[in-house]
């Protein structure tokens, strides 16, 4: 994604224009691509729908990945103002408008530029602002969802592009003061929809901190953020259940954990090096592990049962250091049988 550019920069919109749209809150190019254009107009009569229309259409081309804006102002200005009309020009056609000065843009480049386009024709965004909770914007929270990340700006906005329509997203947001938060169940929009999104931080500044299935710990929803390893250099912990997914040339296993992490906006998959020594006999891919009495024992979990022992861990985890109590007891146990016969 192209970094947004300062409305004074966005060629054919004169100081005036530029100083009008400050004043109604309109910094950046960004700020052009989630604003109704007949809203827009209303608010500033003296400018006409086909400046805006000419404004916009450079912010959104904009948005495509590496872009510049020179190359912007050459697609607008020989006609090409949507997403539509660079993915229908054929690369014969994109050379001859950008091929020499000043962009000099390679086919290699051109054919990065159309992919973009087409991925963001069919995919759609994330706009929102991040506030204290005091409800005053914050600058520079690093927003992170679905694998795309970005700062919000001195209005505390931001725009994720290029996300999955119809994916409930895990937003992350950190800031160095402000503290960090998880949004669960965030909606990802159209990108012609002008819809924005507030997300308050919390009074309290601590730090982000990761989530674990194997501590009890409740996770976001699967597939609402990306999926990434992490190679451990500890040993596994007693409890936990692993996966071989392959052998070594020497004989030890890579195995990964059937229990997910959650971190910096990612689900985490821990993967562990086990000792050719350690493993049991006639081990095989896809086969699990498990520990009994500090050995290393072959079996088979499945996807059903990994999520019982998930929510069991999830209720001994609440319960865990805590003074026994005939309710608490009582309410554990209604718990922990629930949580063994969830057929999700």
């Amino acid at each position: 994604m192209s970094t947004p550019i300062d409305v004074a920069d966005i060629p054919t919109l004169s100081a005036a224009a530029a100083s009008a749209l400050r004043n109604i809150g309109l910094f950046t190019s960004a700020d052009l691509n989630r604003t109704n254009r007949q809203g827009l107009r209303a608010r500033l009569p003296s400018i006409s729908l086909a400046e805006i229309r000419r404004w916009q259409s450079f912010s959104r081309l904009l948005e495509i990945e590496t872009i510049t804006p020179t190359a912007v102002g050459l697609l607008v200005a020989t006609g090409t103002e949507s997403l539509d009309e660079v993915c229908s020009r054929t690369l014969d056609q994109l050379h001859t408008v950008l091929g020499g000065a000043p962009v000099s843009a390679d086919t290699k480049t051109l054919v990065a530029w159309l992919m973009s386009a087409q991925h963001l024709r069919h995919t759609g965004v994330i706009n929102g602002t991040v506030v204290s909770s005091a409800g005053t914007a914050i600058q520079g929270a690093t927003v992170t969802a679905g694998g795309q990340s970005g700062l919000t700006d001195a209005r505390g906005r931001f725009r994720l592009i290029g996300m999955t329509l119809g994916v409930r997203y895990t937003v992350a947001i950190e800031h160095p003061s402000a503290g960090a938060k998880i949004f669960k169940q965030i909606k990802a929009f159209p990108s012609s929809a002008l819809v924005g999104q507030r997300f308050k931080m919390p009074a309290s500044q601590a730090a982000l901190q990761p989530l674990s299935a194997l501590h009890g710990d409740l996770l976001p929803s699967l597939g609402s953020a990306p999926v990434t390893t992490d190679v451990q250099n500890s040993p596994p912990e007693p409890k936990d259940i692993l996966r071989v997914v392959s052998f070594y040339a020497n004989g030890d296993a890579r195995a990964a954990s059937r229990f997910l992490d959650f971190s910096a906006g990612c689900f985490v998959v821990r993967v562990y090096r086990i000792q050719k020594s350690q493993l049991p006999a006639g081990l095989a891919i896809r086969d699990d592990l498990s520990m009994d009495a500090g050995v290393w024992k072959k079996t088979h979990f499945s996807a059903r049962q990994i999520s019982c022992r998930a929510r069991k861990l999830a209720v001994w985890s609440k319960v865990a250091g805590r003074a026994p109590t005939v309710q608490l007891v009582d309410k554990t146990i209604k718990q922990w049988i629930a949580a063994s016969n969830d057929p999700k």
